[in-house]
């Protein structure tokens, strides 16, 4: 009740805050750091795109090419190998360690030039010259007319979709698309990656719960021949599979991405609870705490 009233009932008065916005500042204004307008443009536009049939096809196809070059030839190796790996990739250590440290440490560490900060504010140079250099290489190919319109359709990568939407969008700019595509690789990855590893992780250590996932994919799309090439299933065909999306609903709930969060009152206010809260208050509630409270 009151981190519904937090997150969206008084929404306004409850931002992320300028220690938030300083802790993420690489990551600039896209939609996770943002708040107020800036939030509700990158929402306005992030939201309907991936729902474009277009996205969602160019979606498909990058996941299947990864998984059949990629991911599948990588666990054949392991098992043939008998060896263990690790499948979940290494967090952002710059960003998470300045939750850890004092603010005062790893500010200095950032003006001594010392540290992770220093690892990390050089990597994003690195992407911000890259990411520059695409978006106009982008644009140039459009003024220059190099591909048609048949094949920007049927190619509607995210950044295309970006820098489409900055034509037409005064509010968007070069500094929009950098924020978001960076919020997106970065924020958007990483939480994908430690939800499927935990969601994989469950499933390991509950056969009847992987036998049961099976059944149903076997059910739904019976296998043609034993060696069948249906590997990656489609955006549509995934929708039918109930139970694979109640388990992973399942994991979400005990072992969440993102398993707090935080604002940052701006007035004076009082929850449902009848907790007054003071101007400047920081408030951090935890989805880990609720997905495991009988209570809720």
């Amino acid at each position: 009740m009151n981190v519904h009233y937090i997150t969206s009932k008084n929404f306004s008065n409850s931002p992320k805050g300028p220690q938030f916005h300083e802790t993420f500042e690489i990551l600039g204004q896209g939609i996770f750091t943002s708040d107020s307008e800036a939030w509700t443009n990158s929402k306005a536009l992030l939201h309907p795109l991936f729902k474009q049939q277009s996205f969602c096809l160019f979606l498909e196809k990058i996941v299947w090419e990864k998984v059949e070059g990629g991911l599948l030839p990588l666990l054949d190796h392991v098992e043939r190998k008998s060896i263990e790996v690790d499948l979940q990739e290494e967090s952002e250590d710059a960003i998470f360690h300045r939750y850890v440290l004092p603010r005062s440490l790893w500010k200095l560490q950032g003006w001594l030039g010392i540290g992770k900060e220093t690892k990390m504010r050089k990597g994003l140079q690195i992407f911000d010259l890259f990411l520059y250099e695409f978006i106009r290489n982008k644009q140039l190919q459009k003024e220059a007319r190099k591909y048609s319109s048949a094949v920007e359709e049927a190619e509607l990568d995210l950044l295309t979709a970006f820098i489409k939407e900055k034509e037409k969008n005064s509010k968007v700019d070069d500094k929009f698309v950098r924020d978001n595509t960076l919020t997106m690789l970065a924020a958007g990855k990483s939480t994908i990656t430690v939800g499927l590893t935990w969601f994989f992780w469950l499933v390991a250590r509950h056969p009847l719960v992987e036998a049961k996932i099976l059944e149903e994919i076997e059910d739904k799309f019976p296998a043609k021949e034993e060696n069948t090439n249906q590997m990656v299933y489609g955006i549509q065909q995934v929708k039918k599979f109930i139970y694979l999306h109640a388990a992973f609903c399942e994991a979400l709930r005990l072992f969440p991405p993102v398993p707090f969060g935080q604002r940052q009152a701006i007035d004076v206010d009082t929850l449902p609870s009848g907790h007054r809260i003071e101007p400047d208050s920081m408030i951090i509630y935890s989805m880990y705490t609720m997905g495991r409270s009988k209570d809720i």
